[in-house]
């Protein structure tokens, strides 16, 4: 699948693919529960970024190595999944793409012993995540590309220099 999904990364001339479980090929390879939680954890994320996340829980990606030089990550949690997901989307929205893998029922059991508490957790993280992202996005523009130092630095010319507003005369 791997192979599939990067070939489908590199067609798109994305920087960050997530390999979205749903829509489920099987409705009971997720339990209800579970199936609750992600959707509902991606309508909030897709709330907060008006942009339509799949499956914004999904631990399966696939992503150019350079754009974790750009990223801000912070977490290692259960957040990390949410906040790498995020952060790209934040980087390049045109470059962030979801694939449709298709998703087995787990062998086992699951990991829910405290599911509230995790998805509130993450809901709380989502949210301080996208606080963060509008701060950043207004001091600095992360998807402009690095400027050379010459151009960094030029100087735009004077409006006043250019004759475009006229100098306040001086009365002495």
């Amino acid at each position: 699948m791997i192979p599939i999904v990067a070939e489908y990364l590199e067609r798109k001339r994305l920087w960050f693919v997530n390999c979205s479980r749903f829509p489920l090929s099987d409705a009971r390879s997720m339990r209800s529960i579970n199936k609750l939680g992600n959707i509902g954890m991606s309508l909030f994320a897709t709330a907060l970024y008006l942009h339509p996340f799949r499956d914004i829980a999904s631990g399966m990606w696939v992503f150019r190595r350079d754009i974790l030089e750009r990223m801000e990550l912070h977490t290692q949690g259960w957040e990390f999944s949410n906040e790498i997901k995020l952060e790209a989307f934040f980087l390049g929205p045109q470059h962030f793409g979801e694939f449709v893998v298709p998703y087995d029922e787990r062998v086992g059991e699951t990991h829910n012993q405290t599911i509230w508490r995790t998805g509130s957790l993450v809901l709380g993280f989502m949210a301080y995540e996208r606080f963060r992202h509008f701060i950043r996005g207004r001091v600095i523009d992360p998807r402009a590309s690095v400027r050379s130092n010459e151009s960094q630095f030029e100087e735009e010319p004077s409006p006043l220099s250019s004759g475009r507003i006229a100098a306040p005369s001086k009365h002495v």
